[in-house]
């Protein structure tokens, strides 16, 4: 089990994929773990889904991006927070500007330490496989 980083309810935007293609804003309750951004329906309450952080890199969070500025009558906030995944763009809001700080510093620490590990790993599975195939005549 991941050790959870961070918590707390932040407003998510619907995807608009479901069947009615809503994409109003909930508040929903998060956990940050180093593999995965969790999102229940509230604390202690069902899984409603996940945004797995593995191959993002920092430049893939957005601090209030242009595209998520707070229009109508929601009841989210105007200080939000985009993440690039690679098959669509995932949004929440902070009750605070200083909320959305912290998240967005705990987002990038866990981004920025899944980046290392992984260059670090591969870096491994590179030199192993170079020692599994020795190059012709190095020898």
């Amino acid at each position: 089990m991941n050790a959870v980083m961070k918590s707390g309810v932040l407003f998510k935007k619907g995807s608009g994929m479901g069947f009615f293609h809503r994409r109003n804003w909930k508040p929903r309750y998060f956990e940050l773990t180093m593999n995965a951004l969790n999102y229940y329906d509230e604390q202690g309450g069902k899984l409603k889904g996940k945004v797995v952080l593995h191959n993002l890199v920092a430049q893939d969070i957005e601090i209030m991006p242009c595209d998520g500025v707070k229009t109508g009558k929601s009841a989210s906030t105007n200080w939000r927070i985009c993440i690039n995944l690679p098959s669509r763009r995932f949004f929440v809001a902070a009750a605070t500007e200083h909320e959305m700080y912290q998240w967005i510093q705990a987002l990038v620490y866990v981004v920025n330490t899944n980046h290392k590990h992984e260059n670090h790993n591969g870096a491994i599975l590179h030199s192993l496989r170079s020692i599994e195939h020795p190059i012709a005549g190095a020898y």
